[in-house]
């Protein structure tokens, strides 16, 4: 399982932002490959921007779904739409909000931070992509 690769070897071992924490473990569970510079992408995204916005394990989670299941480009993945309403109607559904600043509210610990939120975004990228499998092309 994806939330327990993360726990077991990168949550508490690794100094990453939730973009940045998603982003690393679905490249290490799924061995898609990618640079510390392509992780790096990811680090503007954490806290929401850091302007608390949209949830950076949820963005995270969004560039792991744009590498998985588009080829060339977004207009040329007429699903990927589709994927994303997904993605983020469970993360809602289940988290209440797909912005930092709640989520913070309600689910960020002293002792834990965002931890909650990251295993959350990383269940719910795991059953994305177990839905829309048929339509990887990575």
């Amino acid at each position: 399982m994806l939330k327990n690769y993360y726990l077991d070897n990168v949550y508490k071992s690794i100094d990453l932002n939730c973009a940045e924490s998603v982003l690393y473990t679905a490249d290490k569970f799924y061995k898609l490959g990618f640079s510390d510079e392509v992780i790096r992408l990811s680090s503007a995204f954490g806290g929401g921007m850091y302007i608390e916005g949209k949830c950076g394990a949820v963005t995270g989670s969004l560039m792991v779904l744009g590498y998985l299941f588009v080829k060339e480009n977004a207009h040329a993945a007429d699903y990927l739409k589709t994927i994303v309403q997904y993605y983020f109607n469970e993360f809602e559904k289940n988290m209440g909000s797909c912005d930092c600043r709640p989520l913070k509210t309600t689910h960020r610990s002293e002792l834990y931070g965002c931890r909650n939120v990251i295993t959350a975004a990383l269940d719910i990228l795991e059953q994305t992509i177990n839905t829309f499998n048929d339509k990887i092309v990575r």
